[in-house]
């Protein structure tokens, strides 16, 4: 099996991390495994400096799009597409904007998006926030994840720029910079499906710690987290990938740059700016997996 980590940059990073077993050895060190990345210097159209982050589904990727100079913008692409070779009219892959009437409230941006499927029926969550950034201004949108991508509605969700769920419908999020802290929520799904209204309410907080376990760490500028699906571990993007045991809140890995199982290389003019996870093998993806 491989997981592979989409980073948002000026070009398509797709790394491949293959598990790995090692005796005696926390089960966590399986997820760490440069393989490489693919495409190579690609220039499609949802990429540059306003892509924000992935999520998908079983059979689609979901790209948001900041909105530096056009509304923000959500990308539906089937997971058999080439990710390098996507544009605007290309069949099959749709778009959505922010709804008007968000958009003229304020709300200018978009996060990284997660997804969730409830009695049968994926939806999208993409976390929106306006350029004062400011938790108040924050808030979690709900689509629909099929083809139409329905807006549904909106929720607060305290100032955070991302957003994860677990297996057992968990939300995740946290404060936008220095972060020492996530936050847990807790959502009434049942509601969202048959009402169409989203009830969220903070449930919890983990603190984040650094190896030894006692010192709290701080991120400076968090660019996108996701929780893995089993809720174990905590993925985290700053300028590298920061990874948590989301259990006690200690960081067990960081990604390098240069050289290493675990490993993120940037050119000098890009940056990662939000990431996904997805398992591909045994997909139609074109990608590695």
């Amino acid at each position: 099996m491989k997981i592979t980590v989409a980073t948002c940059a000026s070009f398509i990073a797709v790394l491949s991390i293959t598990p790995r077993a090692w005796a005696a050895a926390p089960d966590y060190s399986a997820y760490y495994l440069y393989f490489g990345e693919d495409p190579v210097s690609a220039d499609p159209a949802w990429g540059g400096l306003d892509t924000q982050g992935f999520a998908h589904t079983d059979s689609h990727w979901f790209i948001t799009q900041k909105g530096y100079w056009a509304a923000p913008t959500v990308w539906r692409i089937p997971v058999e597409y080439d990710l390098g070779d996507v544009q605007i009219n290309t069949a099959g892959v749709t778009t959505r904007t922010i709804p008007s009437n968000l958009y003229t409230q304020g709300f200018r941006w978009f996060g990284d998006p997660c997804t969730h499927r409830i009695d049968g029926i994926d939806y999208l969550l993409v976390p929106m926030g306006s350029d004062l950034f400011v938790p108040q201004w924050y808030r979690l949108a709900v689509f629909r994840a099929d083809a139409g991508m329905a807006f549904v509605t909106a929720a607060p969700f305290g100032g955070s720029p991302w957003c994860s769920v677990d297996s057992n419908g968990k939300l995740y999020g946290s404060d936008p910079t220095n972060v020492s802290t996530w936050r847990e929520y807790s959502v009434n799904w049942q509601q969202l499906v048959q009402s169409g209204t989203l009830a969220v309410q903070q449930t919890g907080t983990g603190t984040l710690y650094r190896e030894d376990g006692v010192t709290v760490e701080q991120l400076p500028f968090l660019k996108g987290a996701e929780v893995t699906s089993d809720g174990r571990l905590l993925y985290s993007l700053v300028d590298q990938f920061h990874v948590f045991d989301a259990s006690s809140g200690r960081r067990v890995r960081r990604s390098v740059e240069g050289s290493g199982p675990f490993r993120l290389d940037l050119g000098e003019f890009d940056f990662a700016q939000g990431f996904g996870i997805w398992d591909l093998e045994g997909t139609a993806s074109p990608h590695p997996g």
